[in-house]
């Protein structure tokens, strides 16, 4: 059974004992912020955020941060200065080099975990 979590955000990676989730997290029809949820995260978080996205300001960053820290969820966040929504990806005109490059060995240094 999967769980996605909606939040107005950008990714969060989910690592379970088998598998690693992507958490979509840009749904802005939620009653309530998801992030009110982080005590139900089973497993380890990984977040990427450009610090020049403007749909996620860095109080919310910091805020999922908090809330991952208050429930003793393991996590890392990352955020990547000059970086904008969609860094990682290189077809968008927002990619950024050096932090998808950064962003990827994180993830698989992340994905390591699951041996």
């Amino acid at each position: 059974m999967s769980h996605i979590l909606q939040l107005p955000y950008q990714i969060l990676k989910l690592r379970l004992p088998s598998t690693v989730l992507e958490l979509p997290l840009a749904h802005q029809e939620v009653a309530a912020p998801t992030v009110t949820r982080t005590r139900e995260i089973p497993g380890t978080v990984y977040a990427f955020f450009g610090k020049e996205d403007a749909s996620i300001p860095p109080e919310q960053v910091d805020e999922i941060e908090k809330e991952l820290e208050k429930y003793k969820i393991p996590h890392r966040v990352f955020r990547y200065d000059g970086a904008d929504r969609g860094f990682f990806c290189d077809l968008r005109a927002s990619y950024n080099p050096k932090a998808a490059a950064d962003a990827w060995e994180q993830v698989k240094q992340l994905f390591g975990q699951l041996n």
